[in-house]
């Protein structure tokens, strides 16, 4: 168990690449969406794929908890060993600790993204007064009298 343990490791750099594609495609799809006003095709689409973004989401937050928090990432984030190692030089710049400071700030940077990001979907935007549509024109008017036709 230590070894598979071992091989297995902290899984870290698995939570930072999932944060990183869900960080993208959010950004895609707020950019369809935004470019929708122009091409109604991609209000669509952004609007299809906002809710399982927001499924996604969720899950890469829960998943970056999971992993920040277990036995070994908690061991991890204590410590000071670099992580920036190249093959000519190690820079100990960035530490298993750093890389644990790192995550917690991606996790509540996701909490909040994740509530602004699914309030986008369910906050109903009124338009201005003058956006609001006239009645339609109807022939027998107060203002219209003069021309109506009496028929008796």
């Amino acid at each position: 168990m230590d070894k598979e343990c071992r091989d297995k490791g902290s899984q870290w750099s698995t939570v930072i690449f999932f944060n990183a594609v869900i960080m993208s495609a959010i950004f895609v799809n707020m950019f369809c969406a935004g470019f929708g006003g122009i091409m109604p095709m991609c209000r669509l689409v952004g609007a299809y794929f906002a809710s399982i973004l927001c499924l996604s989401h969720l899950a890469v937050i829960v998943m970056t908890a999971v992993f920040r928090y277990s036995a070994m990432g908690m061991l991890c984030s204590l410590s000071s060993s670099p992580t920036n190692i190249s093959s000519t030089s190690i820079d100990d710049a960035w530490t298993y600790q750093t890389d644990g400071r790192f995550m917690i700030f991606c996790f509540i940077i996701q909490l909040l993204t994740f509530v602004l990001f699914c309030l986008q979907g369910v906050c109903n935007i009124r338009p201005f007064k003058d956006a609001v549509p006239k009645a339609p024109y109807n022939p027998v008017d107060e203002t219209n009298k003069d021309s109506q036709i009496n028929i008796s």
